[in-house]
């Protein structure tokens, strides 16, 4: 699984602390800092969908595939 990959990446690239995203989210910020730090191994579905409707990423992208290499991938195809 890519969750903590992923919030990590999706937090970062929209440049929010832990306080931020959880304010906009309703999920506490230590629990998204345990969710990326691997202190929680299997966060609850709740807020993994919440997590991925946040930043519009589907169910399915945001658990199983690695999003900073797929943007990577895509913008490297935009630039030619």
């Amino acid at each position: 699984m890519k969750i903590k990959e992923n919030l990590a990446y999706c937090r970062r690239k929209r440049k929010l602390s832990y306080r931020e995203l959880g304010e906009l989210t309703n999920i506490n910020y230590v629990t998204l800092y345990y969710i990326e730090c691997g202190k929680t191994s299997n966060p609850q579905i709740l807020v993994i969908v919440t997590l991925a409707q946040f930043f519009n990423i589907s169910l399915d992208e945001f658990v199983n595939v690695d999003l900073k290499c797929k943007n990577n991938i895509e913008d490297k195809a935009n630039d030619t």
